[in-house]
């Protein structure tokens, strides 16, 4: 598999948890092999429509403004999440998983989902 090839294959696997019905830990299974390859390659980007940039950016970058799309388009897709996530109130939504230490904002999909939740519970007035 060629670096760009891989790239691919670990953003899919990253975002199928927040595009598809695929559940979070094949999601989190098909990231984890991705980034070991990653790693053996001694790379630390992924690519979206022939642009290239940080997998592990220390500020939000592309990579965070991407998944934030992904999730915003999946509650414009999906009513039923909406539904689920306005009925969690202000509840604090917390990881499935232990999250590494320092984790990159476009990982914290649990931090997105209650920003998205403020948004539609707070939606700004015109």
């Amino acid at each position: 598999m060629t670096s760009p090839q891989l790239a691919r294959f670990v953003l899919a696997g990253l975002l199928s948890g927040l595009v598809h019905a695929t559940g979070a830990t094949d999601a989190k299974h098909a990231g984890d092999l991705g980034e070991a390859s990653m790693k053996a390659m001694s790379i630390g980007w992924v690519s979206f429509e022939g642009k290239r940039f940080d997998y592990k950016p220390r500020e939000p970058g592309e990579h965070y403004r991407l998944i934030i799309a992904a999730m915003r388009e999946k509650l414009a897709q999906n009513p039923a999440v909406k539904k689920i996530l306005l009925a969690t109130g202000d509840l604090v939504l917390r990881p499935d998983h232990i999250q590494e230490p320092g984790a990159p904002a476009a990982w914290r999909y649990f931090d997105i989902w209650m920003q998205l939740r403020a948004e539609l519970q707070h939606p700004p007035k015109n």
